[in-house]
C-alpha cells in the first residue's frame, strides 16, 4: 500500500477542521498519514481534532499560510505528498487514483478534479459558466485561462516537492502555488486525474471585490510569461503578440474585475486570434471548447463585468453563446 504526507494547515479549530480531519480518515487504498499546522495561536491536543496518535501535529504560533506550509512540507517523510485546506474535504479514493496516475504516467506532479459545494451539497464542476477545457498532454497549456491544478488538489512525488517548495514563499499567499508551480522545470511531467476528486467549499464572498487582485500578480505574470512562452505550441502566439501584466490577469482572472482600457482590451482580442488559429494548426479536437471559453472571458473583461462566485448563471449553447457575444462586436478568429 502506498504511502502519502497529507499537509493540513490551519489557523482556526471549528467543526469545518474536523470534518475535514474525518474526511481525511475515510481515505481508502493508501496508507494516509496527517501532518497538521496549528497556525491558530492557540495550543490543542490531537484529539481535539480527530487526529491519529501515528499523525504529526506542528505548531506554527501564528505566523501565516505560507510558513505553515513551508513547516508542513518539510515535516513530510514518504514518498508523496498530498495537500488539504482546512474548511475543504476529499474524495475517499482521490490519493488512490492520484499515485496510481503518477506510476503509470511516469509523471512527477497529478493535478486533481475541484468540485464545489456550499454546506454540505455537492456541485459538478462540469456546470461552469467559463465551459469545458479541454483535454491536452501538457497541463501547463491550460494556464493560459487560469491557475487549473495549481491548488491543493495536486498530489506529487516527495521528493520534488521538498526539494523545490522554497519558491512557494516567493508569492503572495493568493498565487504562491500557481507561483510554485509555473517555477518547475520544465522536464517536470504533470498531468491530469479526472477521478481524484477534490471537494472544495464555496463561500459567497470567495472572490470578493473588495481584494485586489493586482496585488501580488506582477512577479507572478513574470514567471507566467517566461514558462508559456517557451511551451512549444505556444511560442509562435508570444512571439506575434503583445501582452502586459493586466491583459494576462484579464484572461487568467476574469472574476478579477481588472478594467481594460480599449488598447488593452484590442491586446486581447489580437492574443485570442493568433491562439485560435495556433491551436487549429496543431489540429486541436476541442477547439470549439477553447472558443467558447475565451470569448466568455473576453466579453467580461471588455464590459468590466464581474460575477460573485456564488451566481448561478446558465450556461449556453456554444451556437447562442457565439451569437450573444456577436452583439458586442467580440471578434471571432476566422476557421479555415
Amino acid at each position: 500500500m502506498h504511502e502519502i504526507d497529507v499537509v493540513l494547515p490551519f489557523h482556526r479549530v471549528d467543526d469545518y477542521l474536523k470534518r475535514t480531519v474525518q474526511s481525511l480518515r475515510n481515505v481508502r487504498d493508501v496508507n494516509l498519514r496527517i501532518v497538521a499546522v496549528n497556525d491558530s495561536g492557540s495550543s490543542i491536543e490531537k484529539d481535539a481534532i480527530g487526529l491519529l496518535e501515528s499523525d504529526l501535529l506542528i505548531e506554527n504560533n501564528d505566523h501565516g499560510y505560507l510558513q505553515a506550509n513551508a513547516i508542513g512540507v518539510a515535516s513530510t517523510t514518504r514518498q508523496y505528498i498530498g495537500f488539504q485546506d482546512s474548511d475543504d474535504l476529499t474524495d475517499p479514493h482521490r490519493f488512490n487514483f492520484a499515485i496510481q496516475k503518477l506510476i503509470d504516467s511516469n509523471c512527477q506532479i497529478v493535478t486533481g478534479k475541484l468540485t464545489k459545494f456550499i454546506s454540505g451539497n455537492v456541485q459538478n464542476s462540469n456546470f461552469n459558466l467559463m465551459g469545458q477545457l479541454p483535454q491536452v498532454k501538457n497541463q501547463r497549456l491550460l494556464w493560459l485561462l487560469g491557475t487549473h491544478g495549481a491548488d491543493s488538489s495536486l498530489v506529487g512525488e516527495g521528493e520534488l516537492i521538498r526539494k523545490t517548495w522554497a519558491h512557494h514563499s516567493n508569492y503572495d499567499p493568493k498565487y504562491a502555488d500557481f507561483g510554485w508551480m509555473m517555477s518547475l522545470k520544465h522536464d517536470v511531467q504533470i498531468r491530469h486525474e479526472e477521478r481524484a476528486i477534490y471537494l472544495y467549499r464555496m463561500h459567497p464572498d470567495q472572490f470578493s471585490r473588495k481584494q485586489d487582485m493586482q496585488i501580488g500578480w506582477e512577479k507572478v505574470y513574470k514567471v507566467w510569461k517566461e514558462t508559456l512562452s517557451s511551451v512549444p505550441e505556444l511560442e509562435p502566439v508570444f512571439s506575434k503578440c503583445i501582452i502586459n501584466d493586466k491583459v494576462a490577469l484579464a484572461l487568467v482572472m476574469p472574476s478579477s474585475a481588472v478594467v481594460l482600457d480599449k488598447f488593452e482590451r484590442n491586446l486581447l482580442y489580437d492574443f485570442k486570434r493568433h491562439l485560435l488559429n495556433q491551436l487549429i494548426l496543431i489540429n486541436s479536437p476541442d477547439i470549439s471548447k477553447w472558443e467558447y471559453t475565451l470569448n466568455v472571458r473576453l466579453f467580461l473583461a471588455s464590459r468590466g463585468r464581474y460575477f460573485p462566485s456564488w451566481v448561478v448563471i446558465p450556461k449556453l449553447s456554444f451556437q447562442l453563446t457565439r451569437a450573444f457575444l456577436s452583439g458586442y462586436k467580440i471578434r471571432f478568429g476566422n476557421k479555415k
